[in-house]
C-alpha cells in the first residue's frame, strides 16, 4: 500500500509505518468508502464520517499519521484535512 500525497514532515514515514501495518490485520469503517476521500463533503457527510471515526479501532494510529504527514486532502482521524478553515472576520476596532 503505497501512502498518499503528503507535506513531508519526519514522523510521517514512520507514522505511516504503523498504520499501514495495522491495516494488514483491521478493516477500517472507512475502507473502500469514497465519502472519505470527497473533496467537499456535506456536513451531513463529515458528521456521519466522524461518527465512523469515533469508533474505528484504528483512530490512534491514523491520528498519528494525520498529524504527522498533514495529508493534502481527504478526511483524517475525524478531520477534514488540506482544507484551510476560513474563520469569521474581526470586527473592526473604531476607537
Amino acid at each position: 500500500m503505497t501512502p498518499p500525497p503528503v507535506r513531508a514532515k519526519p514522523d510521517a514515514d514512520a507514522a505511516w509505518l504503523v498504520l499501514s501495518a495495522a491495516l494488514e490485520d483491521t478493516v477500517p469503517p472507512c475502507a473502500d468508502d469514497p465519502l472519505f476521500t470527497a473533496d467537499s463533503p456535506s456536513k451531513d457527510d463529515q458528521d456521519f464520517m466522524r461518527s465512523l471515526c469515533a469508533m474505528c479501532p484504528l483512530l490512534a494510529e491514523c491520528h498519528a499519521y494525520a498529524t504527522a504527514a498533514r495529508p493534502a486532502a481527504g478526511f483524517w482521524a475525524g478531520r477534514q484535512r488540506g482544507v484551510k478553515s476560513r474563520g469569521k472576520a474581526k470586527p473592526k476596532d473604531d476607537t
